[in-house]
């Protein structure tokens, strides 16, 4: 937007503007009527009781409306201050109005954040306004119907002198021009101190938030840490003992593969608790290219899959996309072992760069699962997951789905993920 049209700030809410506001339409108005009523006397030198005979009442009762006019329109100071004082400036030069108000929005848009160029040429116009409005002042000859004369004391018909009445000019300008400047470098100072206070409580925030991440990342490494530890210690001491049963060293060497990767994604999420912006979290977790691994390491753990995996590899892969992808197909194969443990599951993974990714799950439910079902954390992962990147998630439990081994319940599981517009750093 223009800042010749609307001021960035809008009306001030503090208690005194209405208070302000009042009190400069006031003056204007009674400086207006004063300067009106003075060219109206001036063309009525013997101040005779009959209206003047070289006074149109039309134009001087146009000019005292003009002037209530414009005293009013500085409530919108704040506003439209260009527009405004361009316009009072303007009707100051070419009718009797006298000099307040265009000195008073040359004032208020000197401490507005218009532009510079505006600043400087609604200024000039102002102190153009004012020049000539004391010169119309200064050349009625006599004390009853000039303003000035009566403040510079001068005699009636003393020749009024130019360089007089550009002195009077400069003067209002500069004392107009140094208060702005003033109230500019007060307000420059205490937005500054603002901007500091918010500084040092954002500040004081993260500071509190970083000693409560690197708190809770100790708890996690002393609590879990530990019992995967322990957990990868007696699968593999399971191994060596089970030297003569090959299906159960496969299944100990699982659960100790799953626990040492566990330690190493431990790992690299406490980096990433305790620091953000650590490498480890674009670098040190999983992706889209550890599926296959993922699936085989559950099919091995006893679930029945049914896997169909494409991935188009032709664009650049965000590696923050690669990862929730991976981290929803890892929920799902939880939740199926979790809640139907050793039935048959299907799933789906479609990933490309036009439709982004859409996977499926379908697991068949076990007979004792009700008919209704509640989300828990790993639905309400997977949804809050695929919503956070614009995406979507839907389950359901669908009856007399044709398997296999005939009609049954299934619980379907869809979600939609888009393809990131760029590359994460």
């Amino acid at each position: 937007m223009d800042s010749m049209d609307r001021a960035p700030a809008g009306r001030p809410t503090d208690k005194w503007w209405l208070a302000r506001s009042v009190l400069i339409v006031v003056i204007c108005a009674l400086t207006g009527l004063f300067a009106v009523l003075l060219a109206t006397a001036a063309k009525n030198p013997q101040l005779e009781i009959h209206w003047p005979k070289d006074v149109d009442p039309v134009v001087t009762g146009v000019e005292i409306v003009m002037v209530l006019i414009l005293a009013a329109l500085t409530v919108w100071r704040g506003r439209w201050p260009v527009q405004l004082s361009l316009i009072a400036s303007i009707l100051t030069i070419l009718l009797p109005l006298g000099g307040m108000v265009p000195t008073v929005l040359m004032f208020n848009v000197l401490i507005s954040d218009v532009r510079r160029g505006w600043r400087v040429g609604c200024s000039a116009m102002a102190i153009l306004a004012i020049f000539v409005s004391i010169w119309r002042d200064t050349q009625h000859r006599s004390h009853d119907t000039s303003f000035w004369r009566n403040v510079l004391a001068m005699r009636d018909g003393q020749d009024f002198p130019w360089w007089l009445v550009v002195a009077l000019t400069a003067l209002i300008a500069a004392v107009v021009i140094g208060i702005a400047a003033f109230v500019r470098d007060w307000r420059r100072g205490h937005q500054a101190e603002r901007d500091a206070e918010e500084a040092r409580g954002e500040l004081t925030t993260q500071l509190l938030r970083q000693q409560e991440r690197e708190e809770v990342a100790r708890e996690v490494h002393d609590a879990l840490g530990h019992r995967l530890s322990l957990l990868n210690l007696h699968a593999s001491a399971l191994e060596m003992q089970a030297k003569g049963n090959e299906p159960l060293a496969r299944s100990a060497r699982v659960v100790q593969e799953n626990a040492q990767q566990s330690a190493a994604d431990l790992r690299a999420l406490l980096a990433v608790l305790r620091d953000p912006k650590t490498p480890e979290l674009h670098d040190g977790l999983p992706g889209l290219a550890d599926l296959p691994q993922l699936l085989e390491e559950t099919r091995l753990a006893g679930t029945p899959i049914t896997a169909s995996f494409f991935v188009d590899d032709s664009g650049p892969l965000n590696p923050e996309f690669s990862r929730d992808c991976y981290r929803i197909v890892q929920e799902l194969l939880t939740n199926a072992r979790k809640h139907a443990p050793g039935e048959p599951l299907r799933i789906h993974i479609d990933v490309t760069p036009q439709h982004g990714a859409d996977i499926t799950a379908v697991n068949q439910l076990s007979p004792a699962t009700p008919d209704e079902f509640t989300e828990g954390n790993g639905l309400l992962g997977i949804r809050e997951r695929a919503r956070r990147t614009g995406g979507d998630a839907e389950a359901a439990i669908e009856h007399n789905v044709s398997t296999g081994s005939g009609d049954t319940a299934v619980f379907r599981t869809t979600v939609h993920l888009p393809w990131p517009d760029a590359k994460a750093p």
